[in-house]
């Protein structure tokens, strides 16, 4: 358990951050804003049970104090830390399981590229922290204990597969909670590309991006497909038009444009007005479909919500007049109409490719 006091220069608001961290892991961070000069009237405090199957048992602990938005701005209000204190605690008396429990599903088994299936489970919390156990009661295989509450299983054979998932704490005991109610998905063999941004975590900071992606703006990768507002989905940011847009591009998708191939892309979308937390009505996205340089398909529309109950998409047919057969696919999304202070959001990116049925002839 580490607390702290924190207190501003003058009484301005300013960020502050604290980590925990063993070696170079960060295990746990704070970052808030105080307003005040009483250094006894804000005290904070994060803390951490580490997992037995941690790879960060044996590390050093480090705490790190920092002003986040300082910038090397000498105008910018100071943040003054004070009474620093890391104590440990006993956790062999500990037999309470994670609550609530047992778990449920948030999103159940859902088909995604590689001939896999991702699931995502309730988060339930405990004081000593909590791991996570998914199991696929067809074949067998399991996730082993993990921090994250969703999973993804690759390269399975096509069919229907069913998982339970359950938890336990990180006491001494390894409290456990019981099996999940099962659930049930079936693989798509013809999903060539899927992102729904859980793993990992990218926090909100400039020219960050998300493993597969290349962006020239903030991005925000969700915690476990939870659909929250504002900020809990891919955000570009922020959203400036014409050749200065930001944009996310796949990096990761190995597929070449296919003679005759149906493409079908689909995704959720919406946006959120960083200024006061609201949607706007007109945000207008592009999402683009690119073989080699060349933009081969698009949809574009307005957005008005930032629950991400909005869904976008396109089928695409290419066809023998197509000058870019066999070139290499990716994906793009911006934002092309309305005030730049919108984030975009986008979500749940899904692309399958369909090749044509072969046809037979028979001669007698």
């Amino acid at each position: 358990d580490l607390t702290f006091n924190v207190a501003s220069e003058n009484g301005g608001s300013v960020t502050y951050q604290v980590e925990l961290l063993a070696g170079s892991t960060v295990l746990n961070r704070i970052r808030s804003t105080v307003a005040s000069t009483n250094m006894s009237g804000t005290t904070g405090s994060i803390n951490f049970t580490a997992a037995p199957n941690s790879a960060s048992l044996g590390q050093t602990l480090v705490i790190r104090l920092t002003h986040p938005n300082a910038g090397g701005n000498a105008n910018e209000a100071h943040v003054y830390y004070d009474n620093v204190r890391l104590t440990t605690t006993d956790t062999s008396g500990d037999s309470t399981a994670p609550t609530p429990a047992p778990l449920t599903w948030v999103v159940t088994p859902e088909a995604v590229m590689d001939n896999g299936l991702t699931m995502v489970a309730s988060e339930v919390s405990d004081p000593r922290w909590v791991q996570y156990y998914f199991s696929n009661t067809v074949n067998g295989t399991v996730s082993g204990w993990q921090d994250a509450f969703w999973w993804t299983e690759t390269g399975l054979p096509n069919g229907t597969f069913s998982y339970v998932v359950k938890a336990r704490d990180n006491s001494a005991n390894l409290n456990e909670t019981g099996w999940s109610s099962s659930a049930n998905g079936t693989v798509d063999p013809y999903i060539i590309f899927s992102e729904g941004f859980e793993d990992p975590v990218v926090y909100r900071a400039a020219g960050m991006s998300a493993a597969g992606w290349l962006g020239n703006g903030t991005q925000k990768n969700e915690d476990g497909g939870l659909f929250t507002t504002p900020y809990g989905n891919q955000v570009g940011d922020p959203s400036y038009l014409g050749s200065a847009a930001r944009k996310i591009e796949t990096t990761a998708l190995s597929d070449v444009l296919e003679l005759d191939y149906t493409y079908t892309l689909t995704f959720n979308v919406g946006n959120v007005n960083v200024d006061n937390g609201a949607p706007r009505s007109d945000n207008r996205y592009v999402a683009e479909l690119i073989a080699g340089s060349t933009v081969v398909a698009t949809s574009t529309a307005l957005t008005s919500t930032d629950d991400l109950s909005e869904t976008g998409g396109f089928v695409f047919l290419a066809d023998g007049v197509q000058p870019n057969l066999g070139e290499a696919l990716s994906l793009k999304f911006y934002m092309s109409a309305g005030d730049y202070h919108a984030h975009p959001l986008i979500d749940n990116v899904k692309l399958r490719a369909v090749r044509p049925p072969r046809t037979l002839f028979m001669f007698r």
